[in-house]
């Protein structure tokens, strides 16, 4: 789900919590990464109840998963934010 989002310094100046967000991201991306590789099943969707092999690490792993997915999101909709405000700013900083 997640994109590569480079934060520059001058990003940070504006928004410092831009770098740990950046920092975050990643770590949960690559949460996903290995819940796919130890849980290929996963990748594939559908319902767990399909999986022959559907046991309680299976189901965490499911659960981790959709909570991670759904962080994710709210940390993109956090970055759109502070990025609105930034626009915002800098339209009423012009003298025009």
């Amino acid at each position: 789900m997640s994109t590569t989002n480079l934060v520059y310094p001058e990003d940070i100046v504006e928004a410092p919590e831009l770098a740990m967000l950046a920092v975050l991201d990643a770590a949960l991306q690559q949460t996903i990464y290995a819940l796919f590789a130890a849980h290929p099943e996963l990748i594939a969707g559908g319902t767990l109840e399909t999986h022959s092999a559907s046991g309680p690490d299976l189901w965490a792993a499911d659960a981790a998963y959709e909570h991670i997915a759904s962080l994710q999101h709210a940390l993109a909709r956090y970055r759109q934010a502070l990025a609105a405000v930034r626009t915002r700013r800098d339209a009423e900083d012009r003298p025009w």
